[in-house]
């Protein structure tokens, strides 16, 4: 894995923590070494729910961040995370790691997967909290997804877990390996990748495998399914579009006895990407026919939807590994990247132009690259969040200081709404 040497000084814990996966993922050694967790920001109804290092929930309200009364906490904030052991560390830790999926909010509440393996909620009003929760055996590294009346989440423990909206279990589904990803839900489907190197489609109401396909590394990425494929890349450095399940073999599956073998396999998938440099570690993005997918080789790759083995542009290079998913804001047609190099790259989904903005963490001044701001932001590794309507993306740029923004971007500028540092809650 290559690091420059501008990059190498500010991202050694980032090597660490790859450096533990690894392990974890050849299963040869381990360490005690501390996690840092990165929780996305999720907005709904005008709060932005995010969590924090610290193993606590916040509510903030963007109606006042909007104006001049600035950022303001809802209610306040919720602990929801306790020591943890597993996962990206071996034995237990004494203070709480926090979360790294993002939060799910549905009928009143919000719905975490947290680091110390355990799902609950908070309600919406910050009053309640659930008692219990559901302990997984795994620190969750990836997001509660909820579908109709049902949670998916992974575990750490190998088992991907069906839940209805009270935390009581439904199913849950063995694979042979730890599942760091988020689930992904379409159309009676859902599919989630594993370290033990396969993806699996699943029926959500039996819990019955309906099909899986076998990779040649751990599956880390998050799948996304459109046009009738399934998109996920892995630490074999492909990206693959896989037929989707079709609904004759969800019914199938739905009537097969438990624990009957799947009568379906996926042995070939319908086109392969092969020009990465490094793991596929997060989703892709599908727009205007499109697939916009980042890379730990410090590059995003824009392919085409119908045979994702065609680039349709060069590789945009960023100073660092991309963790989160590019997001879009249609309405000024850019597509919008996070790097751990703490950059924004805002992408013009037409002409393919790039802007490179760095914010200055202490001024909070943007400059475009190759202008270098005093103080750069620390790396960008959680999901951004768009707001189509308004043209803002937050984020939580996270290192020694965890710091949301709200960014709003145009075509040729951006500009800093607001900021706020989720490290120094109490």
């Amino acid at each position: 894995m290559m690091l420059s040497k501008a990059t190498r000084p500010r991202l050694s814990r980032i090597l660490v923590l790859l450096v533990l996966a690894a392990i974890a993922l050849m299963a040869v050694s381990c360490t005690a070494a501390p996690s840092r967790g990165w929780s996305g920001p999720l907005v709904s109804d005008n709060v932005l729910y995010v969590g924090t290092l610290q193993g606590k929930i916040l509510a903030l309200d963007l109606t006042t961040a909007l104006s001049n009364e600035g950022v303001q906490l809802l209610w306040d904030p919720k602990d929801v995370v306790g020591s943890v052991g597993g996962g990206f560390t071996c034995g237990r830790v004494s203070k709480p790691m926090g979360m790294y999926g993002t939060p799910a909010v549905t009928n009143g509440r919000i719905y975490i997967g947290a680091y110390d393996g355990n799902v609950l909620w908070v309600s919406t009003d910050g009053q309640a909290v659930s008692d219990p929760k559901f302990k997984t055996g795994g620190p969750i590294i990836g997001s509660v997804v909820i579908d109709g009346d049902t949670l998916f989440v992974g575990s750490s423990d190998g088992k991907l877990y069906a839940l209805s909206l009270d935390l009581k279990e439904r199913w849950h589904f063995d694979t042979g390996g730890k599942i760091w990803s988020t689930p992904f839900v379409s159309s009676g489907v859902v599919y989630v990748g594993s370290a033990d190197h396969n993806l699996y489609a699943i029926d959500t109401e039996s819990g019955n495998e309906i099909w899986r396909f076998e990779t040649k590394a751990a599956i880390m990425s998050s799948p996304l399914v459109a046009n009738g494929k399934v998109y996920i890349g892995g630490c074999d450095r492909k990206f693959y579009a896989i037929q989707a399940a079709t609904e004759d073999e969800r019914q199938a599956a739905s009537q097969r006895e438990q624990g009957s073998p799947p009568e379906v396999s996926r042995d070939n998938p319908e086109s392969v990407f092969e020009g990465a440099g490094n793991w596929f570690w997060t989703q892709a993005l599908l727009y205007d026919g499109e697939i916009w997918v980042g890379n730990l080789d410090h590059k995003v790759y824009v392919l085409n939807a119908e045979n994702v083995a065609e680039e349709v542009h060069d590789a945009y290079p960023t100073g660092g590994m991309v963790y989160a998913p590019p997001v879009v804001l249609p309405l000024e047609g850019l597509v919008v990247v996070g790097s751990q190099d703490g950059k924004i790259y805002a992408i013009n989904a037409q002409t393919k132009d790039v802007a490179v903005y760095a914010i200055d963490a202490k001024t909070e001044e943007i400059v475009q690259s190759p202008d270098k701001p005093k103080n750069p932001l620390p790396p960008i590794l959680a999901p951004l969040y768009p707001d189509s309507e308004n043209g803002i993306v937050y984020f939580h740029a996270q290192d020694g200081t965890h710091t949301l923004y709200a960014l709003r971007l145009s075509a040729d500028s951006a500009e800093v709404l607001w900021s706020f540092r989720t490290d120094v809650i109490k």
